[in-house]
């Protein structure tokens, strides 16, 4: 069976938006490995810090281990604040 990690990325972004931090997390990974969207590690790392902001354990490992081996740069770090404050901007408010 042949996995569309393009389809995958889209069904986990409308879930990521509605506030679901375990499509957040798996949006991260899908941005970590390049799978159905492009490699982007900054755009991985505001998904895990907005999934673990939520209380993903998945999300706090990746920020971990990100923050521990300083895999960003400091300029991709403030460029990953601005994507973050964009996600949390587009964060469906939830209906409780």
């Amino acid at each position: 069976m042949k996995r569309d990690f393009a389809a995958a990325a889209s069904w986990y972004r409308q879930a990521a938006r509605q506030g679901n931090v375990a499509a957040q997390s798996s949006l991260g990974l899908l941005y970590l490995d390049g799978r159905g969207v492009p490699k982007d590690v900054v755009q991985a790392y505001a998904w895990f810090k907005l999934s673990a902001a939520g209380g993903s354990v998945t999300g706090r490992k990746y920020v971990y281990e990100c923050d521990e081996h300083q895999t960003l740069n400091p300029n991709q770090l403030v460029e990953a604040d601005r994507v973050l404050a964009a996600l949390r901007a587009q964060i469906l408010p939830s209906k409780s």
